[in-house]
């Protein structure tokens, strides 16, 4: 009976029941669907560091890739290497930093406005909309977030009296967050810094720690770069031009302007909306009149939120995954309004009994009848890269004509297992060492005059055959 006792007074730890619900939400079926657009050049990025021993310079069906640092690729890398390539593989790392990220924000707010208020806040994170769907598809944001919330924490126990080396923190975490995906983690630097004036606390926590910290974040970030520039000489350009330039002059990205992510906000955060601005109006309003912790604390919040948002919108067009390193202090602050609308059973509740919601949910998600992730049913990819791998020989090419599938080239890498080519014209399909083409309907179209017909023709992937195509014999092993 008293093991009992303690089992369930561990399961019913505020920390435990955050953990157990952010795993519901991040770690059930992984392997769902399958991995297109970024996530599918992530995880072929990653696959070829196991396939090639390259851990330098970063490819993606063997031709280099410099568009993202390589932290999660290594990460990514050694997951395969233990546990097999596949999908739920690719996931895994990017899952258990979104989870750490509730985590991070529940013991956050912990610190500043108690128990109860740090599970409220990992659930308001947790259930937004827009922060769970672009973490839990295995794209570069959840891994930035993570850093983000990890250099902000660290920051606000230096604010709240803790060690005074906890001022040293940021700026290693701010090194790794570089390394994860560039430059956006810094933001949270100023917020910090802002947050240690307003609190009369800069000597302590702007002090040498602070500094020393950055030099250390500075020697974990550069010798990638300063190695990859050495061994790549076109490297600087393409990352720092082309990715970081372009995209804030809006040369090459979706095409919404800026307003649309007002709506985007305003909406897709719904029902948390109206308690982000309400929250962020309490703390501005109580930070005047609120002791140094308080006042450090809301002004950390209040900076982080507004920062990041400057930097989101700062292009002339963006993607909503900009937004996604609002949605920590926003959450953070949403809970200053929660507690007093709130009847005060419901976070003590939610504080106890966390564990047992997120079981619940967890099994939930699970029996669910609906992918979690991209449904393969647009692709069949899962079908025909068997198929492909049979067919093709290895070291051959797979070409590409027209298609529509996103980053071709990388589910062709990770899932085909090959290195592709483009057609420009479909005539070039014909002096291929493959029998097969991924291209589209409108593809097909101009290759059925040369004799090709669809192996699987789905709306947004038609793999083509020359000639009746033979399912080869045996049958090659399926993609995890």
């Amino acid at each position: 009976m008293d093991r009992v006792s303690r089992i369930w007074r561990l399961l019913s730890r505020p920390g435990v029941g955050v953990a157990a619900f952010a795993g519901a939400l991040y770690l059930v079926r992984l392997g769902d669907g399958v991995l297109v657009e970024d996530p599918a050049r992530y995880a072929a990025a990653a696959k070829a560091i196991v396939d090639t021993g390259e851990w330098l310079t970063m490819h993606i069906g063997g031709e280099p890739y410099f568009n993202k640092p390589p932290l999660v690729f290594w990460l990514t890398a050694c997951v395969f290497h233990v546990a097999g390539v596949g999908t739920a593989a690719a996931r895994l790392v990017p899952a258990l930093l979104g989870a750490g990220t509730l985590l991070l924000v529940y013991d956050l707010v912990r610190r500043w406005r108690g128990p109860q208020a740090g599970v409220l806040a990992a659930v308001v994170l947790g259930l937004t909309n827009d922060f769970l769907r672009h973490t839990a598809e295995a794209r570069l944001d959840g891994p930035q977030a993570f850093f983000m919330v990890l250099a902000a924490w660290a920051g606000m126990r230096a604010l709240l009296g803790g060690n005074r080396w906890w001022a040293l923190v940021p700026g290693v975490v701010c090194g790794l967050g570089f390394l994860a995906k560039g430059p956006m983690v810094l933001t949270v630097l100023p917020a910090v810094a802002l947050a240690a004036l307003a609190c009369g606390r800069a000597r302590r926590v702007l002090g040498a720690p602070f500094w020393l910290g950055l030099g250390l974040g500075a020697a974990v970030a550069a010798p990638w770069f300063v190695l990859v520039s050495q061994a790549n000489p076109e490297f600087a350009a393409h990352f720092f031009g082309h990715e970081i330039a372009a995209r804030l002059e809006g040369a090459w990205q979706a095409d919404k302007s800026r307003w649309h992510f007002v709506y985007v906000l305003a909406v897709h955060g719904l029902p948390w909306t109206p308690f982000w601005a309400a929250g962020a109006w309490m703390a501005a309003r109580r930070a005047r009149g609120a002791g140094p912790r308080d006042r450090g604390a809301q002004v950390l919040l209040l900076a982080w939120a507004a920062v990041t948002l400057a930097a989101a919108f700062a292009p002339p067009r963006m993607y909503g995954r900009y937004l996604v390193p609002a949605y920590p202090p926003l959450a953070a602050l949403a809970v200053l309004p929660l507690v007093r609308l709130l009847p005060a059973a419901v976070p003590a509740h939610l504080a106890r009994r966390l564990t047992v919601w997120g079981l619940v949910l967890g099994l939930g998600i699970a029996a669910a009848p609906v992918s979690r992730h991209e449904t393969d049913r647009k692709y069949g990819i899962r079908l025909v890269a068997p198929l492909v791998r049979a067919a093709v020989p290895p070291g051959a090419p797979v070409p590409l004509f027209h298609p529509e599938v996103h980053a071709p080239r990388a589910v062709v890498a990770f899932y085909f297992d090959r290195p592709s080519v483009w057609l420009n014209a479909a005539d070039e399909a014909l002096h291929t060492r493959s029998p097969l083409v991924v291209t589209s309907e409108g593809g097909l179209a101009q290759l059925r005059p040369l004799g090709f017909e669809p192996v699987l023709a789905r709306s947004r992937f038609v793999l083509a055959s020359r000639g009746p195509f033979v399912e080869p014999d045996p049958s090659p092993r399926p993609v995890p």
